[in-house]
């Protein structure tokens, strides 16, 4: 039987997909498939969720390293 903990953790990660105006079943379809940017996004809620991040804080934490991300990858290529 599934604990409160797992549906506490279902919600976190729902709310943060939800927030990327992402697909919840597509979302999870691709982690499953070990979809790259999907897999990162679910191992990045997981840690937040494990640390006790707030719902609203882990989602601009999230935001950053994207950005980070994103900035980071077009460095990389452009040298």
């Amino acid at each position: 039987m599934k604990t409160d903990n797992y549906y506490k953790r279902k919600k976190f990660i729902s709310c943060i997909v939800k927030y990327l105006h992402m697909d919840l079943t597509d979302f999870k379809k691709c982690v499953d498939n070990d979809m790259c940017y999907e897999k990162t996004i679910y191992d990045w809620a997981i840690k937040l969720y494990k640390k006790g991040i707030h719902c609203e804080q882990a989602i601009q934490i999230i935001f950053r390293a994207r950005i980070f991300l994103m900035i980071r990858n077009r460095f990389h290529l452009t040298t």
